[in-house]
């Protein structure tokens, strides 16, 4: 399930993902469909596994968004919908702070990445259990099916 168009756009090149999309009102700036009709059709859902991107992530602020209608899509999504959270923000993410927040770190079972975040960040998800994934130098990054 996705509001985002560009994931809509880039499904079909895998023939094996079947998805629903979720439409309302278009956001260029985000490229994604947003208003309370996608709330109301995510009531209905049970969602095992939720990729959530992030414009930025702070160990003190958690998961935010300058996107103020995508706020609550993003907190919906992790208060009544999935049952596993999983994160999906690249290193410049790391240490940015964007207006709305939704969403606290520990909230996450998976934070998965480009490359090795920052110590400090890397502590953090040790020391709260979160796992982090993130290729290793040399790893090879083929797509596999």
């Amino acid at each position: 399930m996705t509001n985002s168009l560009t994931v809509i756009s880039e499904a079909p090149k895998y023939p094996s993902i079947s998805f629903y999309s979720l439409g309302g009102f278009y956001n260029k700036d985000t490229s994604s469909f947003v208003g309370d009709n996608i709330l109301q059709a995510l009531d209905g859902f049970s969602v095992d596994m939720a990729f959530i991107g992030t414009t930025g992530i702070t160990i003190e602020n958690g998961l935010t968004t300058g996107a103020y209608f995508e706020r609550p899509i993003k907190r919906h999504i992790m208060e009544h919908c999935a049952k596993r959270r999983i994160v999906l923000a690249d290193t410049t993410k790391f240490g940015r702070n964007a207006l709305f927040s939704f969403a606290g770190i520990r909230d996450f079972d998976v934070i998965i990445t480009e490359a090795a975040p920052p110590k400090n960040f890397a502590d953090f998800f040790q020391l709260n259990n979160i796992r982090a994934l993130f290729p290793m130098k040399g790893e090879s990054h083929e797509n596999v099916d």
